[in-house]
């Protein structure tokens, strides 16, 4: 199985490596401390803060990725604009990785559906005939260097806890978004990590990104 075999995540480690892993960690969790101290610094009553924290996460979690753009050479990052033109979201693109990032209920959970995820999905893998034709075989990522590898940055709060992500996986969905065929737990990768942005409850990302959005050709915002 592809699963058993990690090929997603091997080869995504040697694209996508440590230092950008716990930086996309530490925006994960940058967006969501900025966005509790806004919602209790307006006050909002407990419905209303509750319908806020996942919009303002998202929005602060789009914009923190953007900056890695700055960081990394090679590493790029854009706001793509959606094909029904009513919002944006930030790809992250290094080699032939593609990655986006997607609030889940849980790590089970896939993104609701949408037309740029199953494009970039599309790539993901192939199946080619064994040589005794009696079988498909998965041709992995050594074999399709030149093709898009996407993965998901998924992530929800802590129950008991909205102020911290209770999970941030990158997730390997298959070419229709339906499954997921591999996954890294980052928190569970990076546990050190963890322990000092809980500890600190603020992290500081001094770099401004500058961002081009990109609308699609004869569409008008």
């Amino acid at each position: 199985m592809v699963s058993d075999n990690h090929v997603f995540q091997s080869y995504f480690d040697s694209v996508i490596l440590n230092d950008i892993q716990q930086d996309i960690v530490r925006y994960v969790f940058k967006g969501y401390i900025e966005a509790d101290k806004l919602v209790k610094r307006q006050e909002y009553q407990p419905g209303p803060a509750k319908n806020c924290y996942p919009y303002i996460r998202w929005i602060e979690i789009d914009n923190n990725c953007l900056a890695l753009n700055k960081k990394y050479p090679g590493l790029q990052t854009s706001s793509e604009q959606n094909i029904i033109r009513n919002s944006f979201h930030t790809l992250i693109s290094l080699g032939n990785v593609r990655i986006t990032v997607s609030a889940v209920a849980t790590p089970s959970s896939l993104p609701r559906t949408a037309v740029f995820r199953n494009n970039l999905a599309s790539c993901q893998y192939r199946l080619d005939i064994s040589a005794d034709q009696k079988q498909f075989e998965f041709r992995g990522p050594e074999s399709v260097k030149d093709r898009t590898v996407y993965a998901f940055v998924i992530h929800g709060p802590m129950p008991d806890n909205p102020r911290f992500p209770g999970f941030i996986h990158v997730a390997f969905p298959d070419e229709s978004c339906t499954r997921y065929l591999d996954r890294v737990n980052l928190l569970k990768r990076f546990p050190d990590l963890i322990e000092e942005l809980q500890r600190e409850d603020m992290i500081q990302i001094p770099d401004k990104a500058e961002v081009k959005l990109n609308v699609p050709e004869g569409k008008l915002l």
